[in-house]
């Protein structure tokens, strides 16, 4: 197990953390040294063997502690939020050397984590739970593109998914919903037993037209690239993801266009997903 405080003996070297386990399973002098040595230079920390914890930094703490738990070849590792002490710089490199050491081990790895990115960029499968019960369980694509509750749906995601309360009306055309201006027809959605649903739709799915005056832009954030727009009409706001230009930058007010396809539905009442006809 690797804890997220390292929880390495201070008093012993980086060689000693690392073959404490082993000894204590009386194991010879030579075995050891190789497992150490093989483990060290997985991590590439062979050079700071005969360091003590203090010597170290957070980052390198940390892949020794990973190498405390990899040297005892279990079947399952389980990892309890085991970057949430470091840097964002070192989190972000230290997450990247986990998952290559996953693919490279071929073990089984149970991670703990509150970091949405970690667990969409690391996991193969991954457990959202709530309060002490599980939401959903599925990939990181199923669990981004088909939210099992407004829960999962508002967890998942950067920035945040919009949410939307829309009343449920019919014509002679069929089923339809007004979001954001446009009238959208429901084609694809099973049968809704309410005249209320919440619509989710990520910042990213949705279009910018044109400069229409329909939504005020009160607020902009620049990151990058990529430009975040906060909007409102009618006392409703949401937020579109677009790319970083100087037309957007100094826009006032917006017009958008969606697709159904890009939308999520939600009852009302008990917050789980619509099924479409497809699912």
């Amino acid at each position: 197990m690797v804890f997220q405080n390292y929880a390495l003996y201070p008093m012993l070297t980086v060689y000693d953390n690392l073959s404490f386990s082993l000894k204590i399973r009386k194991m010879k002098k030579s075995v050891i040294e190789q497992k150490v040595n093989e483990v060290a230079e997985l991590l590439g920390i062979s050079d700071l063997l005969k360091r003590k914890p203090r010597q170290l930094s957070g980052g390198q703490m940390q892949r020794v502690a990973i190498g405390r738990a990899i040297i005892r070849n279990p079947k399952v590792f389980l990892m309890d939020e085991p970057l949430s002490n470091l840097d964002v710089i070192l989190r972000n490199k230290t997450r990247l050397e986990i998952k290559n050491l996953q693919e490279n081990i071929k073990g089984t790895m149970i991670y703990v984590t509150h970091d949405q990115i970690e667990a969409m960029t690391m996991a193969t499968k991954i457990v959202v739970m709530n309060q002490g019960e599980i939401q959903q369980v599925g990939t990181p694509y199923e669990i981004y593109n088909n939210p099992d509750n407004m829960f999962v749906a508002g967890f998942i995601g950067t920035p945040k998914i919009n949410f939307i309360k829309c009343n449920v009306l019919n014509d002679e055309d069929g089923t339809y919903i007004n979001l954001l201006k446009s009238k959208i027809y429901l084609k694809t959605l099973e049968s809704i037993s309410s005249d209320e649903v919440i619509v989710g739709i990520r910042p990213e799915d949705i279009i910018i037209d044109n400069t229409d005056e329909i939504f005020k832009v009160f607020n902009k954030e620049l990151i990058g690239s990529e430009l975040l727009l906060h909007c409102k009409e009618d006392g409703q706001e949401f937020v579109v993801k677009c790319k970083a230009s100087e037309d957007f930058l100094n826009v006032n007010f917006v017009s958008v266009k969606i697709e159904e396809s890009n939308l999520h539905f939600f009852n009302s009442f008990s917050k789980q997903r619509i099924k479409t006809k497809k699912e």
